[in-house]
Order: structure tokens, then C-alpha cells, then sequence
């Protein structure tokens, strides 16, 4: 957990999530997949899915909770899922992949609970973890 929370620090990640989230459907076609993208937006691709893809399969095994998780990343794994969705689809389709396929389903999963969230919800959160905070030092 520590070394995922380390790579999100780093500024090629951020500029690899920027790109997927900005360029990629821009500058490429679909049409090849995944395996279609030159060696740039591939590199972003793996780079940045597999990371929020790692923290899924985490959640999976219950290694972490995954309301937690969807929490504080939410709107980043929405972004980066709609962004690459096309190209994701258009992969299972050359994979012979039918019935919604199974590659990046995780992740696919983990951008439909983060989806649906309520925008509100960190807030919230935080509001109850204030409210919980404040009564235990109340009955101290």
C-alpha cells in the first residue's frame, strides 16, 4: 500500500494520467485496442490502469477496504476509466473476449463503485470521522 501511495506522488505518473485523461482519445483511434497504441500511450496506459488496477485487486482480496479506497481516489479512477473504456472494450472484442470480458474488469468494477458515489461523499466522510473523533474525546 505504501509503495502504490509513493508512485501517486510522482510527477511522470501525473503527467501519464493527464495524458490518458486528456489526449488519448483525442490522439488515438480505438479501432487497435490496446495493443494499437504506440509505445507512449501504451506506457501511460499500464503505467496509470495498472496502478488503480493494483488497489482493486487489493480490494479483492480484502486487503484494503474498498469504500475507503474508492473515497479518496474517486473521481481520478471515473476520469481514467472513461477516458480509456473505449480502448478497453475494443481490446476484449480482439481477445475473442465476449459477454464484457474479463480484461480490466477490476477496474472496470472498482470506476462503477467509485461512479456511483455520491459526489458528497468524501465530505461526508469526513464529517462523520470529525463527528466520531469529537465524541470519544468527549467520553474520555
Amino acid at each position: 500500500m505504501v509503495d502504490l501511495l509513493q508512485e501517486f506522488r510522482s510527477v511522470d505518473f501525473h503527467e501519464q494520467h493527464d495524458y490518458l485523461c486528456t489526449r488519448l482519445g483525442a490522439e488515438h483511434d480505438p479501432e487497435g485496442g490496446v495493443r494499437g497504441l504506440p509505445a507512449e500511450a501504451k506506457a501511460a496506459f499500464y503505467n496509470v490502469v495498472y496502478y488503480y488496477q493494483s488497489f482493486a485487486n487489493l480490494a479483492v482480496f480484502e486487503l484494503l477496504d474498498e469504500t475507503l479506497m474508492v473515497t479518496v481516489l474517486r473521481t481520478r479512477i471515473v476520469s481514467v476509466w472513461q477516458a480509456v473504456r473505449p480502448f478497453v472494450e475494443r481490446e476484449r472484442e480482439l481477445r475473442g473476449e465476449t459477454g464484457g470480458g474479463s480484461y480490466m474488469s477490476i477496474f472496470e468494477e472498482l470506476a462503477r463503485l467509485a461512479a456511483a458515489l455520491p459526489p458528497g461523499h468524501v465530505l461526508d466522510a469526513l464529517a462523520q470521522t470529525r463527528r466520531r473523533a469529537a465524541r470519544s474525546r468527549l467520553l474520555r
